[in-house]
């Protein structure tokens, strides 16, 4: 009995110490938990801070346990992301400037500059276009191209822009002139237009229209070609004039003449004729330039036409000792053409090889036909034209005349470029300096005659 009693006091002892420690455990195990929550709030109440975007606070360091370095660690994130903070501000404000910068100068142009999508929705203006159509930008943007401006293509983009040349740089028909109006006034632009696209756009880009005001350019050239035309056309009456006074002397009936005096009024009159071409080739570029030319077809035999063109050369080339040679075929396709303005590009391109072509050199026409065109062709053995000037010599007044100390208006190559386009075809020429060069234009078979 007093051993039972012994053993249960101990198990009570036991039983009563475990309880102890257990309380004793837990009451450490708070505490513990309680200075380690003392110690992460302050971390936790930085990070919900910088979470925030307030990169001002700082964990407060306090020993050296592990809590203090993620502290530390906190701490140079902070800093990190200061330094970052620091330079993304300057970033901005450098890309703020640029903006401004390139603001101002978008807002300068005295060119018009229209923005574009691939819709032709007018996305941003200049100040210039503003002005020009007196409207508000909020007024324009969003409305379609058509609705501010006429480009004068043949492409109605009103519709569907999917054809739209200014987008997708058709270069035949990309227009290289356009008109604006003001909503106030009515009064029209005449604008010189460029377009592309913009680089470098992420989402599908966007096109940049650039317009520059040339109606007073335009008005000025054309008082100039009026100018021009008047005068040319009052100088053909007395040059013709003294050309039949001319032939009237050479013919007799105003005198006999010695053989010398007969050739100067030779001369004069020959010189007379030549001036009377340049005249009346300034006079027939302002009709071709205005659009007043008037085409009178009709059925002509290519090679009897070129057979008239060589027998009026023929005189000028045996003063070089050259030889014409028509090796045009009969079945060459009779054609619908303006016969005397054909004539004039056959004079004009054989001429041409007469005067650059040396003596004894031989000047040949050709012609070939294909299912849509026939091709005529004039080739020369003579100094041959350079590779940079191929391009420039149907342009208006450019002439070798000087250079070769010879007289020419440079119109020659000009207005058969121009009869020949206003017939539906096309002009060009192949030269090798030294060998000699070939003339080519087409005239199309839709002006033959069955």
């Amino acid at each position: 009995m007093i051993l039972f009693h012994y053993k249960y006091t101990l198990l009570t002892v036991a039983v009563f110490a475990s309880l102890t420690i257990g309380i004793i455990v837990a009451i450490a195990s708070y505490i513990r938990y309680k200075k380690l929550l003392s110690m992460l709030d302050p971390i936790a109440d930085v990070a919900m801070a910088v979470m925030h975007g307030d990169l001002a606070q700082e964990v407060e360091i306090k020993g050296k346990n592990k809590i203090a370095r993620l502290g530390k660690d906190i701490n140079k994130m902070i800093e990190s992301l200061k330094d970052r903070e620091n330079k993304i501000k300057e970033y901005q404000k450098e890309l703020q400037g640029q903006k401004e910068y390139l603001e101002a100068i978008f807002n300068s142009l005295i060119d018009g500059i229209i923005i574009i999508s691939k819709e032709c929705i007018i996305i941003k203006i200049n100040p210039t276009i503003a002005i020009w159509t007196n409207s508000r930008e909020e007024e324009i943007i969003g409305k379609h191209l058509t609705e501010l401006i006429n480009c004068r293509c043949k492409v109605d983009c009103s519709k569907n822009s999917d054809n739209c040349p200014l987008i997708f740089q058709n270069e035949r028909l990309l227009p290289n002139e356009a008109t604006i109006v003001n909503s106030s006034t009515k009064a029209e632009k005449l604008l010189y237009l460029n377009s592309a696209p913009i680089s470098g756009m992420i989402d599908e880009p966007n096109y940049l229209i650039v317009l520059r005001d040339i109606t007073e350019f335009k008005e000025m050239n054309q008082m100039r070609e009026d100018f021009m035309a008047t005068l040319t056309h009052d100088l053909r009456v007395p040059i013709l004039a003294e050309g039949n006074t001319l032939k009237l002397f050479l013919k007799g009936i105003l005198g006999p003449q010695t053989d010398k005096q007969r050739e100067a009024l030779e001369n004069m009159l020959e010189s007379n004729n030549d001036l009377l071409r340049m005249v009346s080739s300034l006079l027939d570029a302002y009709k071709y330039d205005s659009g007043n030319i008037e085409l009178f077809k009709e059925p002509v035999h290519l090679k009897k036409l070129v057979q008239d063109c060589i027998a009026e050369l023929t005189p000028l080339a045996r003063k070089n000792d050259q030889t014409l040679t028509n090796l045009i075929s009969k079945e060459i396709h009779s054609l619908n053409i303006d016969k005397n303005e054909i004539k004039r590009v056959f004079r004009n391109l054989i001429g041409n090889s007469i005067t650059y072509t040396p003596k004894g050199g031989s000047i040949t026409v050709n012609a070939e036909n294909n299912d849509r065109e026939v091709i005529i062709s004039i080739n020369d053995t003579g100094k041959g034209i350079d590779e940079s000037e191929l391009e420039k010599i149907f342009d208006r007044f450019f002439s070798k005349a000087r250079k070769f100390r010879k007289v020419g208006t440079g119109l020659g190559l000009y207005l058969s470029k121009q009869i020949v386009e206003k017939h539906g075809g096309k002009i060009w020429a192949e030269s090798n300096v030294g060998e000699g060069s070939t003339f080519y234009f087409s005239i199309p078979l839709d002006a033959k005659q069955e």
